[in-house]
């Protein structure tokens, strides 16, 4: 998979994350980073079975979810 993004939010990406998780096991799956694998990008990053970036990119920047009540 090559990845360019800056992630954010995004609907069904933990269902993506697991998918990525169960193709493993039929064949390889490699993610690499571009130049940016940010926030919900650098999920689905992690969720290869390897991972590599540009020798400039940026992977990392998770955020915090929470609940204001």
């Amino acid at each position: 998979l090559r990845i360019n993004s800056g992630g954010g939010s995004v609907n069904g990406l933990v269902a993506l994350g697991a998918f990525l998780r169960s193709l493993r096991g039929v064949f390889p799956v490699w993610g690499h980073a571009d130049s940016y694998a940010l926030s919900a990008a650098q999920w689905v990053l992690a969720a290869c079975g390897k991972s590599f970036a540009s020798p400039l990119g940026c992977v990392g920047s998770i955020g915090v979810v929470y609940e204001h009540r």
